[in-house]
């Protein structure tokens, strides 16, 4: 039963997140007559949701209509260390469970569910979306910023001069590696529409003299000659024929003592009942129904990279689910 019901579960914190309860409670214990006229809800209402999220320990019922944040609830949160706000609001929002509402259609054809339902695919419907669009950067950069600390803690980036991230959209990755390695310089390339925050994220963060943001379609070229090239949750949203055309211009773009750097969350070779393996595959069945693309295994992501003319050198655990695939060109 909990995981027939998860989407309403899902549901219910999409909306807590969507109202900023949250933040509205992170400092203090509230009356829902007070919340109500804060979010412009009914209270009986709010209430009832309030309740259900404190019996998942989202929030907490410290008297009758009172309540208060507990501890998974910090993490929807605006803008703290963490924070899962914008990825809750993605995951619920109308797009996305329209798209997964849409899985048998998937499971049956192979095909990307969103498209069906929209008739596009998720980059392109995004562009004409601008607050879904600032929604989904949001959730990414939340999600990011914690990988890239993860992955810092677990490589040696300081072996590298220069580092292009290759659809580095606004630079939340690059920021957490140059911020931890002093002597190395970057690149963020992406698409105009993917970098609109980028300029003002590498100012707040100091390292506007060390970045700079170059536009281009990662599946026509690669800014040649880095020392680096990584990819983050960029090559699990395309099919095989797509990441190849990547891949391959990434290692057009690299010399023999380049370095490519995937950052994905890899999957196992035989699956058992664990989180971690649940997380995967989710993501996995994600990427059916939103993309055409999907998460691999280690041998899947060898193959592929061979067949892009790159070679894997080792692949990396980190403490985050992602884990870092080191390759080189194949001369």
């Amino acid at each position: 039963m909990p995981m027939i019901t998860g989407a309403w579960a899902s549901q219910a914190i999409c909306v807590a997140a969507k109202l900023g309860l949250a933040d509205l409670l992170h400092d203090k214990a509230r009356h829902v007559a007070d919340l109500a006229v804060a979010t412009e809800t009914d209270p009986s209402a709010l209430a009832r949701l309030l309740r259900a999220l404190s019996a998942f320990d989202v929030f907490s019922e410290i008297q009758p209509d009172v309540f208060a944040c507990a501890a998974l609830g910090e993490q929807l949160r605006t803008r703290v260390p963490g924070s899962l706000r914008n990825f809750a609001i993605f995951v619920g929002s109308e797009d996305t469970r329209s798209a997964w509402s849409d899985l048998a259609y998937s499971v049956r054809t192979g095909k990307s569910a969103f498209r069906k339902v929209f008739g596009t695919n998720t980059f392109e419907h995004r562009a004409s979306q601008p607050e879904e669009a600032r929604i989904f950067n949001e959730a990414m950069a939340e999600m990011t910023r914690q990988v890239g600390k993860a992955a810092v803690t677990a490589y040696d980036f300081n072996r590298f001069k220069t580092i292009v991230d290759v659809g580095g959209g606004n630079g939340a990755l690059l920021s957490v590696v140059l911020s931890r390695c002093p002597g190395l310089n970057g690149t963020i390339f992406d698409l105009p529409s993917g970098t609109s925050d980028a300029s003002k994220a590498l100012t707040a963060a100091g390292l506007s003299d060390r970045c700079r943001i170059v536009h281009g379609d990662f599946f026509k070229t690669v800014p040649p000659g880095a020392d680096a090239y990584i990819l983050k949750s960029v090559i699990h949203d395309w099919d095989d024929a797509s990441s190849r055309d990547i891949l391959t211009n990434c290692a057009a773009a690299m010399t023999a003592d380049s370095r490519l750097l995937l950052i994905e969350q890899v999957l196992p070779a035989r699956v058992e009942a664990i989180p971690a393996h649940r997380r995967a595959c989710l993501t996995d069945l994600n990427m059916l129904v939103m993309t055409t693309g999907c998460e691999r295994t280690d041998a899947q992501y060898r193959d592929l990279l061979a067949l892009s003319g790159l070679s894997v050198e080792t692949i990396v655990a980190t403490a985050s689910p992602f884990s870092l695939i080191e390759a080189r060109r194949i001369s």
